[in-house]
């Protein structure tokens, strides 16, 4: 092998290229050996995310219920007045007449964009709009 402070452009770009192909010949091997077929990084990191956004996004719903804005906040940047406000406005919708479902949607929303901004951490991207190629918003039926 080279040494890669030798190597010009279209020799570093072949290295990168080569590189790559190692890596998803790995990664195909283990993922065929643990049972995931048709998988690669991306469905790997789109596994992950579609499973830990359930999981924030439960325990965001379970933190807004038992109105616990403190804990949301900090486990979730978000401002304490905005956790305030999910709090408020969950109680409220629950209490709304002929508008309740349309108040607990506008609640939903804010809930998993609370999770989806903890899942963009760990994704790397810091971004909640690159969430959604992973984890898709469900659609009002």
């Amino acid at each position: 092998k080279p040494d890669i402070h030798e190597l010009n452009a279209k020799q570093m770009w072949e290295e990168k290229k080569a590189a790559a192909r190692w890596l998803h010949r790995a990664v195909k091997a283990a993922a065929e050996k643990e049972g995931f077929t048709g998988r690669g990084l991306h469905g790997f990191r789109k596994e992950f995310a579609v499973k830990r956004h359930a999981e924030y996004l439960q325990e965001v719903r379970t933190l807004v219920r038992t109105g616990n804005w403190q804990h949301l906040s900090e486990r979730f940047s978000v401002s304490e007045k905005k956790a305030r406000d999910m709090m408020t406005s969950w109680s409220r919708a629950l209490k709304a007449g002929e508008d309740k479902k349309e108040r607990l949607r506008v609640v939903d929303r804010a809930m998993d964009n609370a999770a989806r901004l903890r899942l963009s951490e760990d994704l790397g991207h810091n971004r909640v709009d690159v969430t959604f190629a992973y984890v898709p918003r469900k659609r009002k039926k």
